[in-house]
């Protein structure tokens, strides 16, 4: 994971701890914030971080619903997408009966799901108040 990957916000692993990026800054540290988002938790070198794994337990605390051997989400005025498969680690896009292979691989990552879901629709994905 580098720091180019991350956007604010992004969740990451700070020893089995679940962090929220509230900065980066160009010396690849990141501040953190607090446990109540007031304020940020210091800065610290990226590479104490790990990306966190996608997984089933990921997806629902994220709104996705199972159907099938896909995860699913609607999007917010545009149609359903899907993640293939549900019990794989490992998620690639569908979007309106379409495949889309990732060029890079597939999405392994809390942060990578965070980032696209960004990418299309432009607002933040974040966990399901009914889940926390």
């Amino acid at each position: 994971m580098t720091a180019k990957e991350l956007r604010i916000g992004n969740l990451i692993d700070k020893n089995n701890e679940i962090c929220e990026v509230s900065s980066i800054h160009s010396d690849s540290t990141i501040r953190i914030f607090n446990n109540d988002k007031t304020d940020t938790f210091g800065c610290f070198a990226l590479r104490i971080f790990n990306p966190i794994p996608l997984t089933e337990e990921w997806l629902v605390k994220f709104g996705f619903k199972k159907n099938g051997d896909w995860a699913e989400i609607k999007i917010p005025t545009r149609a359903k997408i899907g993640f293939f498969n549900w019990n794989s680690a490992e998620c690639d896009l569908v979007q309106d009966g379409k495949y889309y292979a990732f060029k890079n691989g597939h999405i392994k990552y809390v942060h990578q799901l965070q980032n696209l879901y960004f990418a299309l629709t432009g607002e933040e994905l974040v966990v399901s108040d009914a889940v926390s």
